[in-house]
């Protein structure tokens, strides 16, 4: 038999879990990012833009300043180590939020050519998902 307090500390272990595959699922992504873009652009630049995408995410996500970046790619251990502090809402828009700088800045850097490159096959899933859902109307 449980009591109250064992059930309390279960859920918060939940939460905690929940809140570490957020953290992992963006960390997966943007290792994605990371690999194919460092073919394209090399290992200075990609940092970078990594460095600057970070900076600027922080302004308005703090957590994202607990990202660091290595020749290797994205260090995630201090933002990992603080993650049960955090909201798992505030989590999940930090992370996006950082994606997003990193796709302006890459855009913006290139005229759009980079972006294309390294996302040409989920653009096409997009586009064939758009003709497909006009088709059914």
């Amino acid at each position: 038999m449980t009591t109250e307090g064992q059930k309390t500390i279960k859920a918060e272990d939940a939460e905690a879990i929940r809140k570490e595959e957020v953290v992992d699922i963006y960390a997966a992504l943007l290792d994605k990012i990371w690999q194919r873009a460092i073919i394209i652009l090399g290992l200075v630049t990609i940092r970078a833009i990594f460095q600057r995408a970070i900076r600027s995410t922080a302004r308005d996500y703090p957590l994202v300043g607990d990202l660091s970046v290595s020749g290797g790619g994205l260090n995630i251990g201090d933002l990992r180590a603080r993650v049960g502090e955090r909201e798992k809402e505030v989590i999940r828009q930090g992370f996006e939020g950082l994606i997003l700088n990193l796709f302006d800045l890459l855009a913006e850097l290139t005229g759009q050519v980079i972006v294309s490159k390294l996302f040409a096959q989920e653009l096409t899933v997009v586009s064939d998902r758009k003709k497909e859902v006009s088709y059914e109307r």
